[in-house]
């Protein structure tokens, strides 16, 4: 995932969020969040831990309103100001959206206060 819980659950929801992390969670995957600044004041180290997910902060970046999620092969796209999501079930996009998620992943500091 890559974006801001905080606008994904104020346009899509509680529920869908909660839905999706125990999803995850029964599947044994272990969630990974490249998160805007702004989230830190809304979520504490310990809600992360709680549903398995492993989180760095996108420092350096202005927030934005589109987010991406990326499972298996697919890719969704989520554009919370309409609301809409596009699904992506390209194996080349999704590669390239992994590449460019693993390189901002590696430049992003880790989540270690909190």
């Amino acid at each position: 995932f890559c974006g801001s819980i905080q606008n994904f659950v104020k346009t899509f929801g509680r529920s869908l969020f909660e839905t999706s992390s125990r999803l995850r969670q029964s599947r044994k995957v272990r969630g990974m969040a490249l998160l805007l600044p702004s989230d830190r004041e809304h979520f504490t180290a310990n809600d992360h831990q709680s549903v398995q997910r492993e989180v760095r902060y996108l420092d350096g970046y202005k927030n934005f309103a589109p987010m991406f999620h990326i499972f298996s092969n697919k890719l969704v796209m989520w554009q919370p100001t309409v609301p809409m999501a596009v699904l992506i079930e390209d194996e080349n996009l999704v590669s390239m959206m992994k590449s460019l998620f693993e390189g901002m992943w590696e430049r992003a500091a880790a989540e270690n206060e909190r």
